[in-house]
């Protein structure tokens, strides 16, 4: 990855690693903290997970890749993604493909928002991100 200095001109290359070996790449707040998540879609191994998250930043960089969570099928070469609010809750939800089944999932972002909390002498705001 190569972040845009605004002027044209992109600064040096940050590599990270990601689940296995990644055919797809796509983005978006999954755990809405605000900043952009990135998810990946790659042909796993035996006992391996085929989608890996790695959490955003917000600084243009990016947290270890998660894969060891629940619902997410294994040794399965996921092969395309789709990151979009299927529901209508306001949080993106993950489709993905997988030709060896001949299947396309749907998983439900479950996320709970992200709270901002701050003090105001006596008081607290809470504010839902």
């Amino acid at each position: 990855m190569r972040l845009n200095q605004g002027n044209g001109i992109f600064g040096p290359e940050t590599k990270y690693r990601a689940s296995y070996s990644p055919v797809s790449l796509a983005t978006a707040d999954l755990n809405g903290d605000g900043f952009l998540d990135l998810v990946t879609a790659a042909f796993g191994e035996p006992s391996t997970a085929a989608i890996g998250i790695l959490p955003g930043k917000g600084d243009g960089t990016f947290g270890t890749a998660l894969t060891n969570f629940s619902g997410v099928g294994v040794a399965l070469a996921t092969q395309g993604l789709l990151l979009a609010d299927l529901d209508g809750d306001g949080r993106p939800d993950l489709g993905s493909v997988r030709s060896a089944s001949k299947a396309f999932t749907i998983r439900k972002n479950q996320t709970l928002p992200a709270i901002q909390i701050q003090s105001l002498g006596q008081s607290v705001k809470l504010t839902w991100l």
